[in-house]
């Protein structure tokens, strides 16, 4: 066995399926779930065994602007150490996480999922999604539609402010050039 192709349809385009083949020349196997992870834009990590002869981690992201000779994109890699464990215990987790629990967490973020945990507040909890962001060694944020929001955002702190920033984003969307109003 020494590669596959995957194939990754989003399911609101199905018509724009993209597929990348997969090998083990490059130091180590990638799991099926990080494939499709890979495809869907996503971060994971791949250990390997280095030339020295010890395990080693690096976290990849597929470039979708730049292919190889055989149309594959490429890979991205980075080289860095992150411990996701500490990341997470610095979020205000409405419960702690117990041995196997945050096993189970921190497999999955290896893996590229996104994992769903409870922030808790003046005892209100909110529910975000986290994600793996080791450009910048931290744990990302994202909201239901998968962007990032803030720490205070998640917790609900900047609600006043963000609608204020939105209702003038689109005031400069819509704009009159007839009466000549501009917002700034």
């Amino acid at each position: 066995f020494d590669k596959y192709t995957a194939v990754f349809a989003p399911a609101n385009k199905p018509d724009q399926a993209i597929k990348q083949t997969f090998s083990s020349e490059s130091g180590g196997m990638i799991s099926a779930t990080q494939a499709a992870n890979l495809l869907a834009g996503r971060i994971v990590q791949r250990e390997y065994i280095n030339a020295m002869g010890n395990k080693q981690g690096e976290w990849l992201q597929l470039d979708f602007n730049d292919r190889d000779s055989q149309g594959n994109f490429k890979l991205k890699q980075f080289h860095l150490d992150i411990d996701i464990a500490k990341a997470l215990q610095a979020l205000p987790l409405r419960e702690k996480m117990n041995t196997e629990t945050m096993d189970k967490m921190l497999q999955g973020l290896h893996n590229g999922e996104v994992q769903a945990i409870k922030l808790e507040k003046n005892s209100v909890a909110r529910q975000v999604n986290i994600a793996v962001n080791p450009r910048l060694k931290t744990l990302d944020l994202l909201n239901d539609q998968g962007k990032k929001i803030s720490l205070a955002e998640a917790l609900g702190e900047n609600r006043g402010k963000s609608q204020v920033v939105d209702f003038i984003q689109e005031l400069k969307n819509t704009q009159s050039r007839k009466t000549g109003l501009s917002v700034r």
